[in-house]
């Protein structure tokens, strides 16, 4: 899956201006922002599928599943074909 961050400072007219050489910003893997979305993606992945105990760590575990869904609703994310 490709995508592109419409809202990333670096993304104009479908390139990322973040690199010496321009690049489309679907093609462009290693940037701050992508980092930032896959950690948040991993986040809320990881407590959708763990069974949580029942010991008080679940408001934690819930509060970074939600900061993390909070973070990726900021950004407009594109998915590209």
């Amino acid at each position: 899956m490709s995508y592109v961050i419409q809202n990333c400072p670096m993304f104009f007219h479908h390139n990322c201006y973040g690199h010496t050489n321009h690049y489309n910003c679907q093609d462009c893997t290693n940037c701050a922002m992508k980092q930032i979305v896959e950690k948040c993606k991993k986040e809320i992945e990881v407590y959708r599928n763990t069974l949580l105990p029942n010991d008080g760590t679940n408001t934690l575990h819930f509060g970074r599943q939600s900061f993390a869904y909070d973070i990726l609703q900021l950004l407009d994310i594109q998915e590209v074909k």
